[in-house]
């Protein structure tokens, strides 16, 4: 009789395990191939080997010349008008008085300051006055002799200012203003190319109207300018 689980019969069940184990190693490696080649891309980066410059930033400075400080002093009571005739003949002595009185005694004083442009923007240029005060040169006894008291930080107004952008020597009218409550000034041509300057003349005066409670005192300003750039 014969056996049909023979020997042939066990070479063929190892046969198929042999091509079932080389096909998974056929399949394996078609991943491996397929994966690997489906991301190398070549690439390629170029560029300068320093930082470009793409902005630079403008200046804006200013300078500001003849100091900061508006000082008026020694001065008796005028009218406006007195003060802009006075400021006509390049000087700030009564014009009706004789040559000693005008070498002693004043009716305004002026003030002139430059300001120039020093940075690479256009500047808007705005000034204004801060730190008003008085100072007062006389004793609590001269001033009961006189029969006056001490002017508390001339409330009145009587402290008058004016701006200019014309020299002494021309005629002028001036107005004026309150310089205790001053915190803005006009200034002409207040847009200022760079490299360029503008000299601005402060005119200072008692008012006429003030009585014997201001003699002996002084008042004191500090006059500030700012630039601001164009567009803000």
């Amino acid at each position: 009789m014969y056996n049909c689980h023979g020997k042939g019969g066990l070479n063929l069940e190892k046969m198929k395990g042999k091509y079932l184990f080389l096909s998974v190693i056929y399949i394996a490696v078609f991943i491996v191939i397929l994966f690997g080649t489906s991301v190398a891309w070549f690439t390629a980066t170029a560029g300068t080997d320093d930082a470009t410059n793409l902005i630079t930033t403008g200046t804006l400075t200013i300078s500001y010349a003849d100091g900061s400080a508006v000082i008026a002093s020694n001065l008796k009571p005028a009218t406006a008008q007195q003060v802009g005739a006075a400021y006509a003949n390049n000087t700030c002595a009564y014009g009706n008085d004789n040559a000693t009185i005008q070498a002693n005694e004043t009716i305004c004083t002026i003030y002139r300051f430059t300001v120039t442009n020093t940075g690479s923007l256009y500047a808007n240029l705005t000034a204004a006055f801060s730190n008003f005060s008085i100072v007062d040169a006389l004793t609590s006894v001269e001033r009961n002799a006189n029969g006056n008291t001490v002017v508390n930080g001339d409330t009145s107004g009587y402290f008058k200012y004016a701006y200019t952008s014309v020299a002494p020597g021309t005629a002028q009218t001036f107005t004026g203003s309150p310089l205790v409550s001053a915190t803005g000034i006009n200034l002409t041509n207040s847009t200022l190319a760079p490299n360029a300057a503008i000299t601005g003349y402060i005119v200072v005066w008692l008012d006429s109207a003030a009585g014997n409670t201001y003699q002996g005192i002084t008042a004191k300003a500090a006059l500030n300018v700012t630039a601001v750039q164009t567009n803000s």
